[in-house]
């Protein structure tokens, strides 16, 4: 039995194949064009990673900051300890205690100042960190959502090209069950 088939319908064969390798590429293409955005996007995030780690390096040495200044009040109430001590031992005459009384009023003045202003940058430095911790948390579901419908773009634009590749798999396997088999040859001996 002899298969014979029209030029004219192989060539309508060979150009359907020919479309379904160009829609093939373009779905490629457009594949190449998601995974560039996805790569740019993880690019964003490490970034904006590496803003957060810059973040907490200053909030570490905001923190040290704070130590220190702790340990120099620590340090000055030592000092003030040991001057009312010095005042108990030096009563004997009433000027030299009226004279070092004064200049401990001026020492308490001036610490009594320092406090009220290492007390408002303290403040001022928890609102500055409340606001970096909000502006974090924001960004974070920012990208979150932003990554949620890129994935959800990708879903819809990788269905149509899915489906096209199963129709044109069940229209190969289609073809191929209505082609005839070959018969096999014998050999001679």
């Amino acid at each position: 039995m002899e298969i014979s088939m029209s030029v004219e319908w192989l060539e309508r064969i060979e150009r359907k194949i020919d479309t379904h390798g160009r829609e093939q590429r373009q779905m490629a293409a457009v594949l190449d064009v998601h995974t560039g955005l996805l790569e740019s996007h993880n690019t964003k995030l490490d970034s904006h990673s590496r803003m957060l780690e810059s973040h907490s390096t200053k909030l570490d040495s905001h923190s040290k900051m704070l130590e220190a200044q702790a340990r120099t009040l620590d340090s000055h109430g030592k000092t003030l300890d040991s001057h009312g001590k010095m005042l108990e031992t030096q009563s004997r005459t009433l000027e030299s205690q009226g004279r070092m009384l004064e200049s401990y009023g001026k020492t308490f003045e001036k610490h009594g100042k320092e406090l009220i202003r290492i007390a408002v940058v303290v403040e001022k430095l928890q609102d500055d960190i409340r606001g970096v911790a909000e502006g974090v948390i924001g960004l974070s579901e920012r990208v979150d959502r932003r990554f949620d419908e890129v994935l959800a773009r990708l879903d819809d634009r990788a269905a149509p090209i899915e489906a096209a590749s199963r129709h044109f798999a069940s229209k190969l396997a289609d073809h191929e069950r209505r082609l005839p088999k070959r018969p096999r040859r014998r050999r001679r001996r």
